[in-house]
């Protein structure tokens, strides 16, 4: 599938590319309460939201999202993606 968008400019095609190149979760919004044995998860503006959850809860969360050896995963935002989860979900 091609996009009908096009970079008008070097920084316009450098965002773009920094876009689709970011991981699903970022360390930096990682962090670990061991005394509790829980997982933080920081999300929204400026990582204001916080989630807690058991470190087993995190790993059965995330492994899902990394592939198999030689495996490609292709992930859909937008538009594109709407109209997936509609037809999925059996509507037209």
């Amino acid at each position: 599938m091609h996009s009908k968008v096009r970079a008008e400019s070097k920084e316009e095609t450098e965002q773009v590319g920094k876009y689709m190149i970011r991981p699903i979760l970022s360390l930096r919004r990682l962090s670990l309460d061991e005394a509790h044995g829980q997982v933080i998860y920081q999300y929204g503006k400026h990582s204001a939201e916080t989630e807690r959850m058991d470190y087993l809860e995190f790993i059965a969360r995330v492994t899902p999202n990394i592939p198999d050896k030689g495996q490609v995963m292709i992930r859909y935002y937008g538009l594109r993606r709407c109209a997936q989860r509609e037809n999925a979900e059996g509507r037209s």
